[in-house]
């Protein structure tokens, strides 16, 4: 894993090794259908996406701070048991 601060904003269209590491994160820990070629299109993007919703971060489909912060909690295999507990939480919560 990188520093966060070495981590640069991602969005679709961008190319390179940053990519290429989000990508087998998203691929490999969070389970997303994406190809690891290291270019940041509507697939990544999608991925990007679904875990932005599963943390409860904006869902813009930017990779910034906040998204990094999660693709490094599941690179860690951490992240995908945060992720599961707050959608239980919040399934519960809605039935009241």
């Amino acid at each position: 894993m990188w520093p966060i601060a070495a981590k640069p904003q991602l969005i679709r269209g961008d190319t390179g090794d940053a990519v290429r590491y989000l990508q087998s994160v998203l691929r490999f820990r969070a389970g997303q259908n994406v190809e690891v070629d290291g270019t940041f299109g509507p697939a990544t993007e999608t991925a990007v996406e679904s875990v932005q919703a599963l943390f409860a971060a904006d869902v813009d489909s930017v990779v910034g701070p906040d998204t990094w912060i999660a693709i490094d909690q599941l690179a860690a295999g951490i992240g995908l048991r945060r992720a599961h507990g707050i959608a239980l939480r919040s399934s519960r919560s809605l039935r009241g």
